[in-house]
């Protein structure tokens, strides 16, 4: 598996399988996620980091072990997510450096790909909004360029 693919199947992990999990069987982290504040600041750290972690790994097996470690283990609940951050210090040491917190780098992408869902498909915030705010979606909605230009975060069509 080539290392993007790696650092992407992260990704999609946190935003897919664990945001499921922290909004349909844990109403604490569905509520959590609607109160986190989403910032610029901590959005473009999440970025930086993310593609630190790529870049770094693309010639360590052993990060790119990490991260496949961290693909495969449960997350039923946000503070799983979190948890598993905290379990693979290696791969949290780029978030680390970035300076977040192991709850902001579970948050961050999570919170923000539920806001900038919920703008783009306004039908869909009435079902969102046990975890997503109406504040974190006028957050996307007024940041959108900036969150385009990010390599992690760039909304696709």
């Amino acid at each position: 598996m080539r290392f993007g693919a790696v650092a992407a199947a992260i990704a999609i992990v946190v935003l897919g399988h664990a945001a499921r999990a922290a909004v349909n069987g844990d109403p604490a982290g569905a509520r959590i996620l609607h109160d986190y504040v989403l910032t610029m600041d901590k959005v473009k750290h999440y970025d930086d980091a993310t593609a630190a972690f790529e870049a770094a790994a693309k010639n360590d097996p052993r990060l790119q072990a990490d991260g496949r470690s961290m693909m495969t283990e449960p997350q039923r609940t946000f503070a799983d997510i979190v948890a598993k951050f905290k379990r693979h210090p290696r791969l949290y040491a780029f978030y680390a450096k970035a300076g977040l917190t192991p709850f902001d780098t579970a948050a961050v992408p999570i919170a923000l790909s539920y806001a900038c869902l919920a703008n783009r498909y306004p039908e869909l915030a009435a079902k969102m909004a046990d975890h997503t705010s109406a504040t974190q979606i006028s957050f996307c909605k007024a940041h959108m360029d900036e969150i385009n230009a990010l390599k992690t975060f760039r909304s696709r069509p």
